[in-house]
């Protein structure tokens, strides 16, 4: 009878990992809900990747004009993002990249203030079947004398992980304020991310630092 127990406890405790084992399959093959968005972004590889906005977002010589998004595909990003749907259908799949072997980077253009020259990229987890973080890598931006542009470069580095640098330029037409004065206060700031981590992180803020590492980026 003790045999026949302590077999029975051992058909049953297999039994139970044979089940746990199908549904950890099941889950791992199951279609993901990113699968037809996926399609409207173009595969890229690069060592060195300049992401700006533009003033002629329509041309089709913009290299980040991209493919238009549906609403069945803004629904899946975060509420923050897919919120803007309901007043604005500016959402273009531009390009994807392979970030690790979990991880895919969608370069992606969003409304902004007056029309969709936002460029996000967006951090979809494979394992999770969602997207995780949103980093803005470019934009520009004019207003009553206000003038704003950020720029991006992604790039691999020595250990083959991903980083953005980025760089801002804002600026003040003081001549708007008063038509004597002509002079122009521009601002500029710098920081580097990690985009490897399982949450994007601040590297570096270091002005002249990140001025002088990456000065020929900048010259571009």
């Amino acid at each position: 009878m003790r045999k026949l127990f302590f077999l029975a406890i051992q058909i049953f405790f297999f039994s139970c990992s044979s089940s746990e084992t199908n549904q950890q399959t099941t889950r791992t093959s199951q279609v993901s809900k990113f699968k037809n968005l996926l399609t409207k972004y173009k595969d890229i590889s690069f060592d060195t990747l300049q992401v700006f906005s533009s003033g002629d977002l329509e041309s089709n010589q913009y290299k980040f004009k991209g493919t238009q998004l549906d609403s069945a595909d803004v629904l899946l990003f975060p509420n923050e993002l897919a919120e803007q749907y309901v007043n604005d259908n500016g959402y273009f799949g531009t390009y994807k990249f392979a970030i690790d072997s979990t991880r895919i980077g969608l370069i992606t253009r969003t409304p902004s203030t007056y029309e969709p020259s936002s460029i996000k990229l967006l951090i979809l987890d494979k394992r999770k079947d969602a997207i995780t973080d949103i980093v803005e890598l470019a934009e520009t931006f004019g207003d009553a004398g206000d003038m704003a542009e950020k720029i991006s470069w992604l790039f691999q580095s020595e250990h083959k992980t991903y980083k953005s640098f980025t760089w801002i330029e804002e600026s003040h037409d003081n001549s708007v304020d008063d038509e004597n004065d002509t002079t122009i206060q521009t601002w500029n700031s710098y920081y580097l991310l990690d985009l490897s981590k399982a949450k994007i992180d601040t590297v570096s803020e270091d002005e002249k630092e990140l001025v002088k590492r990456f000065r020929n980026l900048l010259k571009q």
